[in-house]
């Protein structure tokens, strides 16, 4: 049977492989695993249906949103045909957007929107990581503080210091960030890459520059870290 830690490992290098961002050796490796393990084809596979579950989720979301939108317009502006209300959709999508960007623009340094990578959280469908649920699914819509609340409390010590970390960070509270990536379990853990990662954004905005610089320089010059291409654009933009 399959341990918490053992179905973490392998969804952070599901992750890594469905977004190329694997060394060409390990990923040849990997992809030779595969072929010859049923079990981890399977896991691999739950774990692609379960991404895809999230994407869905996500595009029903948004019809919702667009149907209860219709609804709510008054009588003499209701479309009165498909071409407008395709055209309103558009028109809403954009306003939605360009506000979206407007608000990470001023809540977060320049770079972000651009360079950013969101954590996608754990797989709640998977296995025991079920326990992890109620957390994943505050986070995915934007109830950090909730999302802290329901953190497992039988949990792996760098699993919960890494997604205490991250949901600090988007709560606007990089000090509690830093303490939480800092944890010494995450020095080696599976989330170190990560960690160091999201780190230097919260050291970004505690103001500390030149710090998040140095790391970023770190992931940079590594490459074998998942987050080196995203880095190099960091630094590239001269933003730090």
């Amino acid at each position: 049977m399959q341990t918490l830690i053992d179905e973490e490992a392998h969804y952070i290098t599901f992750e890594a492989y469905r977004r190329e961002q694997m060394p060409a050796q390990d990923r040849l490796a990997f992809e030779q695993e595969l072929a010859q393990d049923p079990a981890l084809m399977l896991l691999y596979q739950e774990y692609l249906s379960w991404v895809e579950g999230i994407k869905e989720a996500k595009r029903q979301d948004l019809k919702q949103k667009l149907q209860s939108w219709d609804a709510q317009m008054p009588p003499v502006a209701q479309p009165r045909n498909s071409i407008w209300k395709i055209a309103a959709s558009i028109a809403l999508l954009l306003v939605l957007s360009g506000t979206l960007f407007l608000y990470r623009t001023m809540q977060t340094p320049a770079f972000t929107a651009q360079n950013y990578v969101e954590e996608p959280g754990l797989p709640v469908l998977m296995g025991s990581t079920q326990a992890w649920s109620p957390a994943m699914n505050a986070y995915r819509v934007g109830k950090y503080a909730v999302a802290l609340q329901e953190l497992p409390a039988h949990a792996g010590t760098d699993t919960t210091a890494f997604f205490k970390g991250l949901f600090s960070l988007k709560l606007n509270q990089p000090t509690a960030a830093l303490a939480h990536f800092s944890d010494a379990s995450l020095e080696t853990s599976s989330y170190a890459e990560k960690a160091s990662y999201y780190k230097a954004y919260a050291l970004w905005q505690v103001k500390k520059g030149s710090e998040a610089k140095q790391v970023f320089k770190e992931i940079a010059k590594n490459p074998r870290h998942a987050f080196q291409k995203e880095a190099q654009q960091i630094l590239a933009s001269g933003a730090l």
